[in-house]
């Protein structure tokens, strides 16, 4: 598939059919994560291969243990957006019969993760860091999820939360930080690739308009795009709080 096509027809896959991954392609679609960038080529990364069902339930055990924010309620937004409402969020898309079961079942699960003693860190406000080594991992992952696509093999990016867990289920170093962990499979099907924001599918969020996010020469506020599912599963985050008052303001 030719790169372009490649990077438009990516989708995140959380279904997927009882099709093993060949030692062949799975080799093409680690070498893939090896060859991302890293800041000062520092390279330091590490990748986990899961195939066996039973370490596969470790780690299917350790979301469903680290979800449960809210009781009995997972839909795919709930668990982070808590009893918080944002009058931006009444036509927000759900995701139709979506359950953490769906993203258990690929043949192989990569776990991302990065030596923190690789890094080079800036402090950019009092609480914050900008870590090199994450930013590597989430240039190993894109590799990676693009070469799935080329091979007609679907892939999603999980965010473990609960890292000390996982270190200890599988002997990671506690000096390693987890990126996140990357499903492999034969997706049981595609979703369909809607080119602007509006679709109606409840399993695709279209990508916003090129031109709604771009800025020339310096940062344009009157163009800041309300991004809905952002500030529904997340809240409002620093640097958003006066953007959000307006967009609430401008909903009475």
């Amino acid at each position: 598939m030719e790169v372009f096509e490649c990077i438009r027809h990516r989708r995140t896959v959380r279904y997927f059919i009882d099709k093993e991954i060949s030692d062949k392609d799975l080799e093409i679609i680690l070498d893939a994560g090896r060859w991302a960038p890293s800041d000062l080529n520092c390279q330091p990364l590490e990748f986990i291969v899961v195939k066996d069902d039973a370490k596969k339930k470790l780690i299917h055990d350790g979301m469903l243990h680290g979800w449960e924010v809210e009781e009995g309620c997972f839909d795919g937004f709930g668990c982070y957006a808590g009893t918080q409402e944002y009058p931006t969020t009444q036509n927000l898309p759900r995701q139709d019969e979506f359950t953490p079961m769906d993203y258990y079942h690929p043949p192989v699960m990569v776990i991302v993760a990065s030596d923190e003693e690789k890094r080079e860190t800036t402090q950019y406000t009092s609480n914050e860091y900008f870590s090199v080594s994450s930013n590597a991992a989430g240039a190993a992952i894109m590799n990676m999820m693009l070469a799935a696509r080329s091979l007609g093999i679907g892939s999603v990016w999980l965010t473990f939360p609960d890292s000390v867990e996982l270190k200890w289920q599988f002997g990671i170093p506690k000096t390693m930080g987890i990126a996140g962990i990357v499903n492999l499979g034969y997706p049981d099907r595609w979703s369909e690739v809607p080119d602007v924001i509006g679709a109606d599918d409840p399993r695709y969020w279209p990508k916003r308009p090129l031109e709604s996010m771009l800025h020339y020469e310096k940062f344009d506020e009157d163009r800041w795009q309300n991004n809905t599912r952002s500030v529904f599963m997340y809240g409002p985050v620093v640097g958003k709080d006066r953007y959000l008052e307006k967009l609430i303001k401008e909903s009475k």
